[in-house]
């Protein structure tokens, strides 16, 4: 274990390790301590002891490396709560295995040897391995085993078991709320037109629907995939979030027009036979190996495994939808669960797998429409390091004194409550978002920035509660301002070791005080076995509101200084340089607070978060003001280089006092800024009904 000082990758013991041999294969930040886990060589701790006993003769690095070190301990898995009581036949759980290096000394996952010495100890407690679901991920090995009380003892005191878990199983399929009270059934509103704009393409995985009803208006393809069981609250929960991606929340008899979405529906819930047994496993796989053979815009998950998220490890599923969101650029919209009534003091209300996502969206509840107030089945957060701010947001679930409405395969009310509702409706809304956007804008990146951006918050609310906010339904402002607020969007990459620097358009003399709003989001690789270093890449923002205003060193005392402006303030800056004061080499930056829960995101100024927000007041006027975005890149905890430059999205609002005409002074003096107008035209063929 590290010391609490020793949580940026500028302190990591890197040189220390390399000597000593050691070879990382996983870490965990935890209470704001950093366990790093190593593979050490038979020699390797009487290096380490020959090192700190010659430490005071040793050079700096080697020094800052032994005094970075807390404590040194042999690597023990614990088990996780709850274990229920183990079956006589044994029950199932999965071990997950540490890293080892290869014949070249580099991190990889366990190899024969090790998997065969962990079979044994199984074997010899009466338990088997599953050796056809063993999966790999990153170093880490993940390995099904049927194993009693007995064998769970052995296996922990394995050194290559890094935790010890009962098998995930499926979430609980929320049943529908009771609709006696609405004897009613909903009609087609006609034929509607679809948007000259392409749909988005949209992939749900869940209890089926039956697609080629009237109701779905020719919006849904559904699959089968594996052997589902019919299931009566599954096939419900299946066309509620079709519905719901849809149409929304209902308030009428009469459907409204679809939303500009193409669903593709696979009923893979409930599974029967070994797929049940394993069936996390088998739908994971399958999910897997079908959004990478597609072409999907967004992937719903509202199942997923009953697992609550912890600090010390990431999940497979949660690894698995982050690199496939990076690798396939496709954005992930998951349900945080409905566990929010569970007990808080042993965090068992903390958002489930694989809501922890860095690279998605993960949404939890409100019992209001338009309410900004966690539901109370809706869980908290926080999330881990690189996703702090969990849930990303909320939308509305329903309540059972105001369920959500929506529409079953026979045109029949469904009532519910859960994120599984409020989850497709932020899908919905993003379909929205896409519409407005047009084809060229709505890359799963510039979806999630506005999802952010966009999103409701109300002061007061805990971040941990509803995140960035109440998340659209819809998106006007994306074509639509007030004539004293203006939206700039950004879109880029940034390569390692470079500054991409972009301007904000403050118009010259416009007054203050101008509120200025910043998102930035990005989608990188991960590392799946280091929860405490677990995004790959992130960016160091820094913001220099006046590029007029510079820090000016005396002489003769470098400890004092001054902030001048070299308009405003000229004649004082001309006075002084004459006497030997020396300027900056850049504009003065502006510090903000990172909304961040642990000690390790405060200290790395955000820049390992994949969201990023930052709200300031210009109080005095401001020129040339400006927002500077710097590559970084880590592997093992350690900073790399030559990495692949990193995709972001940048939106940005400057609000004015109401009266002010911002946005026409604006486009006055940025020409090269465009308004966004997208043209929504009916495709060929389409009747369309006049209306007065």
């Amino acid at each position: 274990m590290l010391h609490d000082y020793a949580l940026a990758a500028s302190v990591y013991p890197q040189r220390l390790f390399r000597d000593c041999g050691f070879v990382h294969v996983g870490s965990a930040v935890q209470d704001n301590a950093r366990t790093v886990y190593v593979a050490v060589p038979k020699d390797g701790l009487a290096t380490l002891q020959q090192i700190a006993q010659g430490a005071p003769h040793a050079i700096q690095e080697i020094q800052d490396g032994i005094q970075a070190l807390d404590t040194i301990a042999l690597a023990h898995a614990a088990p996780r709560e709850p274990f229920e009581s183990l079956g006589a036949d044994g029950s199932l759980v999965e071990i997950v295995l540490h890293g080892q290096p290869d014949v070249d000394g580099a991190p990889a996952a366990a190899g024969a040897a090790t998997i065969d010495s962990v079979t044994a100890v199984v074997s010899s407690s009466g338990g088997t391995i599953e050796n056809e679901w063993i999966r790999r991920n990153d170093t880490a090995t993940f390995v099904p085993a049927r194993i009693d009380e007995g064998g769970l003892a052995e296996v922990l005191q394995h050194n290559s078991v890094r935790i010890c878990q009962p098998m995930p199983r499926l979430r609980q399929i929320p049943a529908p709320i009771p609709s006696g009270q609405l004897p009613l059934t909903f009609t087609l509103s006609g034929r509607p037109p679809r948007s000259g704009v392409p749909p988005l393409k949209v992939a749900v995985f869940d209890g089926g629907v039956d697609a080629d009803r009237d109701v779905w208006q020719g919006r849904v393809v559904g699959c089968e995939i594996g052997s589902p069981v019919p299931h009566g609250n599954s096939r419900a929960h299946g066309a509620l979030v079709t519905s719901a991606m849809l149409y929304g929340h209902l308030t009428g008899q009469v459907l409204p027009p679809p939303a500009n979405l193409d669903i593709t529906h696979y009923a893979a819930i409930p599974q029967e036979g070994r797929q049940h047994d394993l069936q996390m496993y088998w739908l994971l796989d399958t999910m897997e190996k079908v959004i990478r053979s597609n072409d999907f815009d967004i992937v719903l998950v509202c199942i997923g495994p009953d697992l609550i998220v912890t600090d010390d490890h990431v999940d497979r599923w949660t690894s698995t939808i982050d690199q496939l969101s990076f690798e396939e650029d496709v954005l992930f919209v998951v349900a945080a669960g409905n566990n929010g009534e569970l007990d808080a003091t042993t965090r068992m209300n903390r958002v489930l797998v694989p809501a922890d996502t860095v690279n998605g969206i993960a949404v939890g509840a409100t019992d209001n429409p338009t309410g900004t107030t966690r539901a109370s089945y809706s869980p908290t957060g926080p999330g881990r390091t690189s996703a702090q701010i969990l849930p990303t947001g909320v939308a509305f679930g329903g309540a059972e004194s105001e369920p959500f409405i929506a529409v079953d395969n026979d045109a029949t009310p469904l009532l519910f409550q859960g994120t599984s509702c409020a989850a497709p409706l932020v899908v919905h809304g993003l379909a929205n978002a896409a519409t407005r956007l047009g084809l060229e804008y709505r890359t799963p990146t510039v979806l999630r920035c506005c999802a952010i951006h966009f999103a409701d918050r109300a002061r007061g609310q805990d971040p941990d509660h509803v995140g960035y906010g109440h998340l659209p339904s819809d998106y006007p402002e994306i074509d639509y301002t007030a004539a004293h607020v203006v939206h700039v969007l950004y879109e880029g990459q940034t390569t390692r070791d470079e500054v991409d620097v972009m301007a904000i358009p403050m118009p010259d003399g416009m007054a203050a005080p101008v509120n200025l709003r910043i998102t930035v989001v990005s989608t990188s690789e991960v590392n799946p076995s280091d929860a405490g270093d677990y995004v790959g890449a992130g960016l160091n923002i820094t913001l220099r509101p006046d590029t007029t205003v510079y820090t000016f060193t005396s002489p003769t005392d470098d400890k004092e200084r001054k902030s001048l402006s070299l308009t405003r303030d000229m004649h004082k800056v001309v006075e002084l340089e004459a006497v030997g004061w020396k300027r900056s080499a850049q504009p003065d930056t502006k510090s903000w607070t990172v909304q961040s829960k642990t000690e390790a995101s405060r200290r790395a100024g955000g820049k390992w978060e994949s969201v990023q927000v930052i709200n300031h007041k210009l109080t005095t006027a401001m020129v040339g003001p400006r927002i500077e975005l710097q590559h970084l890149s880590r592997q093992r905890a350690v900073l790399t280089r030559g990495t692949p430059p990193l995709k972001w999205t940048m939106l940005v609002t400057l609000e004015c006092p109401p009266g002010t005409e911002l946005y026409q002074s604006v486009r006055a003096q940025f020409p090269t800024l465009q308004p966004h107008v997208i043209t929504i035209e009916p495709e060929a063929g389409t009747d369309i009904e006049a209306t007065e």
